[in-house]
């Protein structure tokens, strides 16, 4: 079985002018009063990425792809709007502090590699201590 290892989706909360899109990708438009887009989009990964749910439905390609007529066949749970916002602001302060941290462990990183490089080079010197 093919896995997907990343599933990108953006979330537009405004229309942008003359845009189009290519046709593997799909434009999903949610009804607010029954379904939040935020919701939706943690749901999909997690379908995708977790569960595997939409690879079992998608086409058996090359490249495996979800058709539009079964992306519209798939089950979404809906729970309550009030659940749907707290789970995805839940969702979203995790994905906020795995970025600041992913971008805390990049600088760490950069400076160990700046510190190797100018102890190496011999820009900064290491003293013995002496007894």
């Amino acid at each position: 079985m093919t896995e997907i290892s990343t599933f990108p989706a953006s979330i537009l909360d405004k229309p942008i002018e003359n845009c189009s899109y290519q046709n593997h990708l799909h434009r999903v438009r949610v009804h607010s009063d029954k379904l939040l887009n935020y919701f939706l989009s943690f749901f999909m990964e997690y379908a995708v990425l977790h569960r595997q749910l939409l690879v079992s439905n998608a086409n058996r390609t090359t490249t495996p792809n979800l058709s539009s007529s079964r992306l519209k066949q798939f089950p979404i749970p809906l729970p309550h709007l009030e659940e749907q916002k707290a789970t995805a602001e839940v969702i979203r302060a995790i994905d906020e502090k795995l970025q600041k941290e992913e971008e805390y462990k990049k600088a760490l990183q950069n400076l160990f590699k700046s510190l190797l490089h100018h102890l190496m080079s011999g820009k900064i010197r290491v003293r013995r201590k002496t007894n």
